[in-house]
């Protein structure tokens, strides 16, 4: 005979014996005839080891008996891991998984196989929410899969007019339409002018004034 083992929840091996005449008991005193031939479909489903006595008979005489044991191992539970939310144009960091022998996947089946490590790049750049599914192994047994996700929210800039006006003419506000607008000189927003939607820029002689608006949406917390 030969021992065997399986992870719980997946179909159940039989145990076999080679030899003729088999026999199968559920003690070692033979005290209970559970079944006969090669094959013995033991319908264990419980976590543990399961152990039988198997026989065969020669020539009238029956052995002594060996033992078989059915191993049902428990699957460990789901890794940790963390949902991430980053504002689109920045860096986007791995997702991150704390377990045994980590395995990735990007459907909820764990059919399409992404990476076996600890961390997860998903090279993910425009916005959106994107789900990952994350399992750990111990003792051949694979887990249930933690869901990570991923979010990268949006950056809309806010909508904003040109202004011409006439030299010696009095100020015309330059007005951007948007969640908390910030104004600025320049397009790498180093100089920061006013926060507002309506900005009266300093400008008074002839000349062409390009200015930037951004907004920061109130809930992300991302800039535009």
């Amino acid at each position: 005979t030969s021992d065997t083992s399986e992870c719980f929840g997946q179909p159940m091996p039989d145990l076999t014996a080679v030899g003729s005449n088999i026999q199968w008991y559920d003690t070692f005193t033979l005290d209970s005839l559970l079944g006969s031939g090669a094959n013995f479909t033991t319908g264990d489903t419980a976590i543990g080891p399961h152990e039988y006595y198997v026989t065969q008979t020669v020539a009238g005489c029956e052995s002594a008996p060996d033992s078989a044991t059915l191993t049902i191992d428990a699957i460990p539970l789901p890794p940790t891991s963390t949902d991430t939310a980053v504002c689109e144009g920045d860096s986007v960091p791995d997702l991150v998984a704390i377990g045994s022998s980590i395995n990735w996947f990007a459907d909820g089946a764990l059919t399409i196989l992404l990476a076996s490590n600890d961390s997860l790049s998903t090279g993910e750049t425009t916005a959106g929410t994107y789900d990952y599914y994350v399992t750990q192994t111990a003792l051949g047994c694979s887990s249930l899969a933690d869901t990570a996700t991923l979010i990268i929210n949006s950056t809309t800039p806010p909508t904003t007019t040109d202004n011409a006006i006439c030299e010696g003419d009095a100020a015309a506000p330059l007005v951007a339409v948007g969640d908390s607008i910030n104004w600025y000189s320049d397009s790498a927003l180093t100089g920061w002018e006013f926060q507002g939607d309506s900005f009266f820029p300093a400008d008074g002689a002839a000349g062409s004034y390009t200015y930037w608006a951004t907004e920061t949406d109130s809930i992300t917390g991302c800039q535009s």
